[in-house]
């Protein structure tokens, strides 16, 4: 992608580190590109904003709220139509070696559906093969409860896992990680556990924030993936395979896409810091 002005830059506030993560990441030989939807997905029900991923035509449409708090009629295309048309104009002459996509909660269902429909652009020509993500990062992902008409009576978790199975057998890396109970717990969300053992699927351990700091432990899964590109993956004490970070080979992903195993934090939880993480290889959930 081309570079622009536009950084990734947080504070202390909620718990986030002082850290440049685009500066950090273009350090690394990246370029960075970042989707704001928030404007669409700024709806009082999340499944409201989630439908917008799906389909232009759920309970809200595609309506859009401004700065003022007012909403107005939105366009005809839902949110991963609209990503995929402005992926395709700044991708359309790509030479680089790989594309990275990265979805924190809601997010990973516009990454999965966009890599999905890249693929289906690929063997239809339209993209070259270099367009096609070869990695794909979720980050306390969220999927809501329930059946959704838009989806023809199938929950969004199972449409997430389907996309799953097609890309992996493209061969996409595909690792996730969990650091709060947003995305594990029935009251709130699907669990998805099928999901989660059919790819390289990690259990932070978040406990720099208290139990009720959910929203700061929800958040950290950004942060932390972000800022592990630094440093070398972390080791895992129950098995020769290097642990999951942004820094992991494509192909190390895999290797663990390979088995239904998954990891957990059994060190370094207390800190934010990721030089001091260890992991256990646990069985599938």
């Amino acid at each position: 992608m081309k570079n622009h002005d536009r950084i990734v830059y947080f504070n202390n506030t909620d718990g986030w580190p002082d850290q440049d993560f685009a500066n950090l990441w273009r350090s690394e030989g990246y370029n960075v590109g970042i989707l704001y939807w928030d404007q669409f997905a700024d709806e009082s029900e999340l499944k409201d904003a989630e439908a917008k991923i799906w389909t232009a035509t759920g309970h809200r449409n595609m309506r859009w709220r401004d700065g003022n708090g007012d909403y107005h009629t939105g366009p005809k295309r839902n949110v991963v139509q609209l990503l995929l048309n402005s992926y395709d104009a700044a991708m359309k002459n790509y030479t680089g070696p790989e594309v990275r996509l990265a979805g924190h909660s809601l997010g990973n269902q516009v990454a999965l559906s966009l890599a999905d429909q890249l693929l289906t652009q690929y063997h239809n020509g339209q993209i070259s093969a270099l367009a096609v993500p070869k990695r794909v990062s979720l980050l306390d992902p969220f999927y809501s409860n329930y059946p959704k008409d838009y989806l023809n009576g199938a929950w969004v978790g199972e449409k997430a896992r389907a996309i799953v199975n097609r890309l992996k057998s493209a061969g996409t890396a595909i690792d996730s990680y969990r650091s709060s109970i947003v995305t594990s717990s029935v009251f709130v969300g699907d669990e998805n556990k099928a999901l989660s053992n059919s790819v390289a699927f990690t259990e932070i351990s978040s406990q720099f924030f208290n139990q009720f700091q959910i929203s700061e432990k929800h958040g950290s899964a950004v942060w932390l993936y972000l800022w592990s590109i630094l440093y070398p993956t972390p080791v895992v004490i129950n098995s020769t395979l290097p642990g999951l970070s942004a820094s992991t080979s494509y192909q190390d992903v895999r290797q663990w896409m390979m088995t239904s195993d998954h990891l957990v934090q059994v060190a370094g939880g207390k800190t934010k810091e990721v030089l001091d993480n260890l992991y256990e290889m646990r069985p599938p959930l």
